[in-house]
């Protein structure tokens, strides 16, 4: 069923829907974890080395050293692999000794035992470490580069990086293929909806129910009884109304001939029976027209499909329509885009397909003005057989072009009786064959082109 037009709807996929949630809520956890565990990387590797510089700070003042023999080796190597640097002062603040480029002016002027510091030195931040010894009254300060702590924690940081990237990878594999698995059966539900028609309303039962659709599937079951009583009671209404208007409506236009002949002496009297009987056949033909759509909506296995011939249906249409033709002075030509098309044989309703050729021939013999050429045409296009019924005649404006085929729509001022059924009757036969109609203008002339498209068995 088609949206109301002006109803936008918005469409969304339920497993699209729940990957991408799930690829958020993940990248947002791992995005915290790898905050978390940054964090704590860098708080523990600042640790680590904070006790380095306090270890060495007092083995430079000349704590334990029998475990720091050659301390001034130690800083030396220290230096080199982490820009660890180191002052002394005494307690006047007169700079004893010093790396090589360590500065001149002390790191921090904080003076305080066992003292941390962080300090912007030379366009770089440094963690500074303070150390007094009263014996020696000396002072150590002893450095280290923040950039140089953060390249040993670099390592482990982009390790977890990597390793958190191929999770998520492996998560969103693996969550699209469990969403997959898990939606199978509101696929499953959607493909059986979709199969569903007027002729086929029987009540969903599958194999396996998602919980949160169970609901669903019982409010469409319940329409489903709706639809199948609606059915039955129109049903019976059309075959009713076959028998109910039909057969009176008969039996009037036999009486009304009748009377015709017994008053033939009254021409005036005949006159006016004969426009009676004229209605009571235009009532006949739209009751006939009406209980054949219903038909066609009601029942699309009526009819029996059969092997046809293009050459075949084309010559039953000529002889059906050639007292219409001969009447009216006008000339039907037919038409075969190549000429092999009128070998083809195709399977069709040929009784419903009869119907269908001559409502459009009637048509353009109706509406199509004086002096008509007809067209019948067949050609194969892709996977189609397409039948064309085109005239010369006047043709239809535009606007009205949109709405043939509408139930009981007639062009304005063509001063031309009929039902307005005719080209609904066409496409409904069309829909019955899984064909559809097309319809233009100015291929002959003014004219009109309507044509039928009946896919090919393949």
């Amino acid at each position: 069923m088609q949206p109301e037009q002006g109803v936008i709807m918005k469409v969304i996929s339920l497993k699209v829907q729940l990957i991408k949630s799930t690829v958020v809520i993940s990248l947002l956890c791992a995005l915290i974890g790898f905050i978390v565990i940054c964090a704590t990387v860098i708080h523990s590797n600042d640790e680590v080395f904070d006790e380095l510089l306090d270890s060495n700070a007092h083995a430079l003042l000349g704590d334990n050293k029998q475990a720091y023999p050659d301390i001034e080796h130690s800083l030396q190597y220290l230096n080199d692999e982490m820009d660890i640097e180191y002052q002394v002062y005494d307690n006047q603040g007169r700079l004893l000794s010093k790396t090589m480029h360590a500065p001149d002016a002390p790191y921090t002027a904080q003076f305080e035992h066992d003292y941390y510091d962080n300090v912007w030195q030379d366009g770089e931040l440094w963690r500074v470490y303070t150390a007094y010894d009263q014996g020696l009254n000396r002072y150590v300060q002893i450095a280290q580069p923040w950039k140089q702590r953060l390249e040993y924690a670099w390592p482990i940081v982009a390790n977890y990086a990597g390793l958190m990237v191929v999770l998520l990878i492996a998560l969103a594999i693996g969550n699209a293929w469990s969403i997959r698995k898990n939606l199978v059966p509101l696929n499953r539900l959607t493909q059986e909806i979709d199969q569903k028609n007027l002729q086929n309303l029987s009540l969903i039962t599958p194999p396996v129910v998602i919980r949160e659709t169970k609901p669903l599937i019982v409010a469409i079951n319940e329409l489903f009884t709706r639809l199948m009583r609606a059915k039955d009671a129109q049903e019976r209404f059309t075959a009713d109304a076959s028998h109910e208007l039909r057969t009176p409506l008969s039996a009037v236009s036999m009486k009304l001939q009748l009377l015709q002949r017994k008053f033939a002496d009254q021409p005036m009297l005949v006159d006016e029976v004969g426009r009676v009987r004229q209605d009571v056949l235009r009532a006949t033909d739209l009751v006939e027209s009406l209980l054949t759509l219903a038909r066609l909506e009601n029942d699309t296995t009526i009819g029996t499909f059969e092997s046809v011939s293009v050459q075949a249906l084309f010559d039953d249409v000529m002889v059906l329509v050639d007292g219409d033709i001969r009447h009216q002075s006008a000339k039907i030509m037919c038409v075969h885009e190549p000429d092999s098309v009128t070998e083809m044989t195709v399977m069709m309703d040929r009784r419903l397909m009869l119907i269908a050729l001559r409502n459009l021939i009637d048509n353009a013999l109706k509406y199509g003005g004086e002096h008509l050429q007809i067209y019948l045409m067949a050609k194969k296009q892709g996977d189609n057989l397409v039948l064309t019924v085109a005239d010369d005649g006047v043709g239809v404006a535009q606007p009205d072009l949109a709405r043939l085929g509408e139930r009981f729509f007639r062009v304005l001022g063509s001063k031309k009786t009929g039902s307005g059924l005719g080209l609904s009757i066409v496409q409904k036969i069309a829909e019955h064959h899984h064909g559809h109609v097309s319809i233009t203008t100015g291929e002959y002339s003014k004219g009109l082109a309507v044509a039928i498209y009946l896919p090919l068995a393949s």
